[in-house]
């Protein structure tokens, strides 16, 4: 009997742990409190069940009250029981931190639009941007006490080890985390596979621009064919990531292109939204897809209506932290008597095609004062530099990184926009567009372009290349030819009709002499 007992003590007493996603030990305490997706962890248990069933396997994220039990190796044990919650946080206990994490323009005025618009200044936020020149962070990181910033493109594993910590200390906290759509496997590794629960999430995409429609049209998800292959992709990572299932390398480089054509599928799911300038241009006329495209979660962001309705004391702060001095610009970029258009070139930028597409350009819109704007990352090597402004005379903008649509909101009815496609026209009023640069013709129109231009409501001149251009010649070189070379000419002119009235005279008195003397002759 004796052996029986030591036998029954030998034996280990089942042990149950309840853990979140990242490992992190929930405290008994905060059972009935918990907001976490959460696994379980048994050791020396068997006929391990729950309640309501689910696959104990994995993790566990539907918000409900669950009960764990669980027998040991000793038959006298009793069974393990646990009670533990998921549970919602209401929206008035929420604790929200704020993430922008951008590579692309568009994107990060969407971002700075809703931080700067909507919220309050005492704010805790996480910065990192792919171009620091596009605003003045250290202007607002002053204004912003809470914010932390990193100005270098590269991982991203602190935001990882932040939202982690956060999530964990905080059972409240809430996380509203802005992207670019093409990157959104970060927010499903930081948030979604951290067992973050959706109640305790929100994640928009900002629109990369006319990249985003060629996306959704390239890849046909207009059909239900090609919308099926891409559904299926992303449902079965998303609920992989639900039960903290998918391995994406923490060391996510801030500009990757990662699941692209999953960017609308994504939008269909809990809290994750899609900012873009034209949402009504990702239709279908597939009947069978039509119910499926209206749940994706699509916001317009129409810029310069947005800064319309916003008091002066915001606007001016938008341009001041846009580094948009706008006295100085007045002066340098509209003083001429004309209206200043602005001509957006590439990336990278082709020397020989922007050399055509100028001289074309200044041939026939002669009544604009042009300035060139290179794409923020589109640097004009020295040599088109020297030949933009000294051969046309042609301005180029100082701060390439400005975004084109704040400074056409700064300068109403002053300013127009032409010159490669680019997602900043989709913000420009159409009349303010009078040429697109395209290769042959309509045919080279991205989307939303094509469609634009195909409902007759977009009427810019579709400006063909052509590399046997005529080299264009600024008013001012001909002033110059007037000035100087005029009279030069006219001068020689003179000369040689001098010369040439000598000429005539000599051979009329060679003619004459030639005559007298064969009458003497005879």
């Amino acid at each position: 009997m004796m052996f029986l007992s030591l036998i029954s003590l030998g034996k280990a007493k089942c042990d149950i742990k309840i853990t979140n996603y990242g490992g992190d030990l929930i405290a008994e305490e905060n059972y009935s409190t918990n907001t976490q997706s959460f696994k379980i962890n048994a050791t020396n248990c068997f006929n391990l069940q729950i309640s309501p069933e689910r696959n104990v396997l994995y993790g566990i994220y539907d918000i409900g009250e669950y009960t764990i039990t669980a027998s040991g190796e000793n038959p006298d044990e009793e069974n393990v029981s646990i009670k533990i919650n998921i549970n919602e946080v209401p929206q008035e206990k929420r604790n929200y931190y704020y993430f922008i994490n951008h590579c692309g323009t568009f994107p990060m005025i969407t971002s700075f639009f809703y931080l700067l618009f909507n919220l309050t200044k005492d704010i805790n936020l996480e910065l990192q941007v792919g171009r620091p020149n596009t605003f003045n962070f250290t202007k607002i990181q002053e204004d912003y006490p809470n914010t932390i910033y990193y100005s270098s493109v590269g991982d991203s594993f602190h935001t990882f080890e932040l939202i982690r910590n956060i999530s964990r200390d905080d059972p409240n906290s809430y996380f509203h985390v802005r992207v670019d759509d093409l990157r959104i496997s970060q927010p499903i590794y930081w948030l979604i596979n951290q067992g973050i629960h959706q109640s305790r999430y929100e994640v928009h995409l900002g629109s990369d621009g006319t990249g985003t429609y060629n996306i959704f049209y390239n890849n046909k998800l207009n059909t239900t064919e090609g919308w099926n292959v891409v559904a299926e992709k992303f449902d079965k990572i998303y609920k992989n990531a639900l039960i903290g299932n998918i391995s994406i390398n923490t060391h996510i480089n801030n500009c990757i292109i990662d699941l692209d054509t999953m960017i609308f599928a994504a939008v269909t799911y809990p809290n994750i939204f899609l900012e873009l300038s034209n949402p009504e241009m990702l239709f279908t006329s597939d009947e069978a897809l039509k119910p499926v495209l209206k749940t994706m979660k699509l916001i317009k962001i129409d810029v310069i209506n947005i800064i319309k309705n916003q008091t002066k004391e915001k606007v001016d702060y938008l341009y001041e932290i846009s580094m948009i001095n706008v006295t100085a610009y007045q002066e340098k970029y509209f003083s001429e008597g004309k209206k200043t258009c602005f001509i957006l070139t590439s990336n990278p930028a082709d020397s020989l095609e922007i050399k055509s597409y100028f001289n074309q350009t200044l041939m026939t819109y002669p009544n604009y004062t042009f300035v060139a704007n290179p794409h923020p990352d589109g640097v004009y090597s020295k040599e088109l530099s020297d030949w933009i402004s000294s051969k046309l005379k042609i301005k180029i903008f100082e701060n390439r990184q400005i975004p084109t649509e704040l400074i056409y909101s700064a300068f109403p009815g002053e300013l127009s926009v032409g010159g490669y496609q680019s997602s900043s026209l989709t913000s420009i009023n159409f009349d303010d567009i009078p040429f697109i640069y395209v290769k042959n013709g309509p045919e080279d129109l991205m989307s939303p372009f094509n469609v634009f231009y195909q409902n007759s409501w977009l009427k810019s001149y579709l400006m063909p290349f052509n590399d046997s251009y005529n080299p264009y010649i600024p008013p001012n070189d001909i002033n110059l030819l007037l000035v100087v070379g005029l009279p030069l000419l006219i001068l020689v002119l003179i000369i040689a009709a001098a010369l040439i009235t000598w000429y005539i005279l000599f051979l009329r008195k060679k003619k004459a002499t030639k005559r007298i003397n064969a009458a003497l002759l005879e």
